[in-house]
């Protein structure tokens, strides 16, 4: 014989569900621990994230760079090549902190990083669909798109060239990251 599972357990007297409501985690001051940490979470999920779409990008520097070595040219190395790429990431993930740490500490964003309020909610997906319309899309994701041309454009000598590709990838994938998916900057396939 088979006991059903409802027989099967132990009366529970002192365990009145019915008044059970569902619990959330609630909202605290932050600490210092709690910041430390939440930044650590932005800056790994923007390595995560962006190191696969960048890929293509360094890859390509790095064979432009060695190709420039047997010509006597003189190119920044790849280590700082990429090195601008995590401080543009770093930097991304102390504003999104920050931000995270204004919403909530205004009750428009829940510990569990869900918006509160409907306008709010409603105003990101507003200005998420305008964003896909305007140029400053396109300029951004162009900058990095083809990165054997912007290489060719800008060279990879150690001037004030490097920051452009890093602000427009982050440009670019922070507001598309919002609005859909539409970010494949700097990779050579993204159309």
């Amino acid at each position: 014989m088979v006991a059903s599972p409802a027989s099967a357990m132990p009366d529970m007297p002192d365990m009145d569900m019915s008044e059970m409501t569902v619990m959330s985690p609630a909202f605290v001051p932050w600490t210092l621990a709690h910041g430390l940490f939440l930044f650590g979470m932005w800056c790994v999920m923007m390595v995560g994230m962006m190191t696969p779409s960048v890929a293509p990008m360094v890859l390509i520097y790095q064979r432009v760079a060695q190709q420039a070595a047997t010509t006597g040219h003189r190119f920044a190395a790849a280590g700082w090549f990429v090195s601008g790429y995590l401080l543009a990431w770093t930097l991304f993930a102390v504003v999104a902190t920050l931000a995270q740490w204004g919403l909530e500490a205004a009750a428009l964003l829940t510990p569990m990083m869900a918006s509160s309020s409907a306008m709010l909610g409603g105003a990101v997906l507003v200005a998420a669909g305008i964003y896909q319309w305007l140029p400053i899309k396109d300029s951004c994701l162009a900058q990095c798109r083809a990165p054997l041309s912007f290489i060719q454009r800008h060279g990879g000598s150690r001037r004030a060239r490097q920051p452009r590709c890093e602000l427009a990838c982050v440009m670019a994938c922070t507001a598309s990251a919002v609005a859909g998916p539409s970010c494949c900057c700097c990779s050579s396939a993204a159309s």
